[in-house]
């Protein structure tokens, strides 16, 4: 009955996931993250989406960009962030600042963004979204974000938020890991 935090935490053992042993630690160590990501494209149904849009240039964007190549690498998706630098290492997309953007609308929409500025990007996304599209909300902030309800009723806009992942999620993560 010893181990680190075992008076505050136990989980029950059929929710833990044993990674394999050739897993790389550098890898892993990503997991939760990962496991997020695919969370939030668990909600998605992919055999509707022909023009995804992902919203962020930070670390959990980049993540939730990394499963989605994974998952579905022929996936028609645009990046929308603010710094040049960072959208540059979204390799295989399209990358975009919204203010410059003039393509098409988009019928899925992720919002990675997070904290003050997650006010900002759903709203652009919210613009940028075909009537009827979904919007998967992943960025966590601590303030109220006030958003145009006018128009997500006038479109027909679906919101999903996500910030918890399941354990099928890690198993996914798990054989993604693997596979790299």
């Amino acid at each position: 009955r010893d181990g680190f935090l075992r008076n505050y935490y136990t989980c029950s053992p059929d929710l833990l996931v044993k990674y394999d042993d050739n897993i790389d630690p550098s890898l892993a160590v990503f997991s939760e993250l990962l496991s997020v990501a695919t969370a939030a494209l668990r909600r998605i149904d992919f055999n509707e989406v022909e023009k995804l849009a992902l919203f962020g240039d930070g670390i959990m964007a980049y993540i939730v960009y990394i499963m989605l190549k994974y998952d579905h690498p022929d996936l028609d998706l645009t990046v929308f962030g603010i710094d040049d630098h960072k959208l540059a290492a979204f390799k295989d997309a399209k990358v975009a600042k919204v203010s410059e953007y003039k393509g098409d609308k988009f019928d899925t929409l992720i919002e990675a963004v997070g904290g003050k500025f997650s006010e900002t990007a759903i709203n652009q996304m919210i613009d940028l979204a075909i009537p009827g599209a979904d919007l998967i909300l992943m960025g966590v902030s601590e303030e109220k974000v006030q958003i145009n309800t006018r128009v997500i009723l006038d479109k027909g806009l679906s919101l999903k938020g996500v910030t918890r992942s399941m354990r099928s999620d890690f198993v996914h993560v798990s054989e993604a890991i693997k596979d790299k």
